[in-house]
């Protein structure tokens, strides 16, 4: 564990997401979709389909570069869909939803608040080993298969947070951002009913990126309105062992952490149970 690193014990994060993309594998077909199933099955009963998330490469000091997926393969068959594995968690334990997303060139871990008013929330620590578990079963299934190499050329780690708009947007966006809500209210202009902000940073020694979206006001389901804060971390493993990955990951969270305490607000970090691990 990084030492410094910070830990809220309240946070507003909804969803997590840990990713390794890798070189497509072209033999792969939709059967293999089931096929891979049957192995986690018991522990993600609920099958979903979405189309694929484009590949995306952080080529440093260059802007990243989104590789639009191919619509077709050789001999004419589509592009595989992306393939959503769930399971069904009771509303009463509190834990969320998880699940395991699977496409020809990424494999995905997820974490997903399933009530709003859920406090509680898996470490990283409990995430990052639930994506080893099952990317350990999909590489075994890979070579089991001879559906080819997997090379992963990139990995991710995505929080998404939502803080609910008590009253003004403006206030509430300066209460949480002032680092970001530059003072812009005048005699003439009043607040803005809508707030957006983007950029990104280099991860320190060239090794990715680190990107952040503000945006609001967001209407949920529920009628609520919230400010969407999403941090992703995205770069390249030193290489295609598990290690590599790991310490991606563990890089890739340390930045998405440490830029949400450095953005966010002292009187904030004290609602969402800020303190240093």
């Amino acid at each position: 564990m990084t030492l410094g690193m910070p830990k809220f014990t309240m946070p507003p994060v909804v969803e997590t997401l840990l990713s390794v993309q890798f070189a497509p594998l072209i033999k792969m077909r939709i059967t293999d979709y089931g096929l891979f199933w049957s192995k986690i099955r018991d522990s993600f009963p609920v099958v979903e389909e979405y189309p694929p998330v484009p590949s995306v490469i952080e080529s440093i000091p260059a802007q990243p570069i989104v590789i639009n997926p191919l619509q077709w393969r050789f001999g004419g068959s589509l592009l595989l869909p992306r393939a959503w594995f769930k399971d069904a968690p009771s509303p009463v334990d509190g834990r969320g939803e998880r699940g395991i997303q699977l496409q020809a060139d990424r494999f995905m871990q997820n974490w997903m608040r399933s009530d709003s008013k859920q406090r509680r929330y898996p470490s990283y620590e409990a995430n990052r080993k639930e994506f080893l578990k099952y990317f350990g079963i999909f590489t075994d299934f890979v070579k089991e298969c001879e559906l080819g190499a997997l090379t992963p050329n990139q990995c991710e780690v995505t929080y998404v947070n939502r803080i609910p708009i008590e009253g003004d947007l403006d206030e509430t966006f300066q209460c949480c951002f002032p680092s970001l809500a530059a003072k812009h209210t005048t005699e003439f202009l009043p607040g803005g009913d809508s707030i957006g902000y983007m950029a990104s940073f280099p991860i320190a020694g060239n090794k990715g990126r680190l990107h952040i979206m503000v945006n609001g006001p967001v209407k949920l389901d529920s009628g609520d309105l919230v400010i969407d804060f999403r941090l992703t971390a995205r770069g390249a493993p030193g290489g295609a062992a598990g290690d590599q990955i790991v310490d991606w990951l563990d890089l890739g969270r340390e930045w998405v952490v440490k830029g949400f305490h450095c953005l966010t607000s002292e009187e904030m970090h004290k609602e969402w149970g800020y303190k240093y691990e």
